[in-house]
């Protein structure tokens, strides 16, 4: 049964294989983490909370927000005041070569148990899109601090204790 699975799903990647475009996330990581993100006159800073907005405070974008405005600023002028974060990630997706489950990851990984989104900065973010350019995959838990809570499955305190002791053994494998 496992095998059968594992055929189906094998099929279905090779079937719906999506070309991630990782030389424009390399610059997407590049342009957030040094805040080099212009659309017109006005400089973007980074946000995780805000595909974009525009207040007394400057102007600021998160991941797909920032995408748009890098790879498609004459869309994102447009769409400077569309509230529908769905039109911003789906744009950010077709730019970046993403499929759907990558961008749900990468644009919201506020919904991820057990991290901080106050842990996300822009230097995590870079992190995050480096790796996934050489990894095709979004691995939030590389790069933030997980938070050890009561209501964390056993399973999840066990993965933060052995991530504690590889840390603190620098990096000798005590645990099997």
């Amino acid at each position: 049964m496992k095998k059968e699975i594992e055929k189906k799903y094998l099929e279905f990647m090779k079937n719906n294989k999506i070309d991630m475009n990782k030389e424009r996330i390399l610059q997407l990581a590049d342009a957030i983490e040094n805040q080099s993100i212009w659309l017109s006159t006005e400089k973007v800073n980074f946000n995780i909370y805000e595909w974009f907005i525009e207040d007394e405070c400057g102007t600021f974008a998160c991941i797909a927000g920032s995408a748009v405005i890098l790879f498609n600023p004459e869309k994102a002028k447009i769409w400077k005041n569309d509230k529908c974060f769905h039109s911003w990630s789906k744009e950010a997706q077709n730019l970046l070569g993403l499929g759907s489950t990558t961008k749900d990851y990468l644009f919201t990984p506020y919904l991820i148990p057990h991290y901080s989104v106050g842990d996300i900065d822009k230097n995590v973010v870079a992190k995050v899109l480096r790796n996934l350019a050489k990894t095709g995959k979004v691995e939030w838990e590389k790069f933030l601090p997980v938070k050890l809570t009561n209501d964390m499955p056993i399973g999840a305190k066990v993965t933060y204790l052995k991530k504690i002791l590889k840390i603190f053994t620098k990096n000798k494998k005590l645990i099997p």
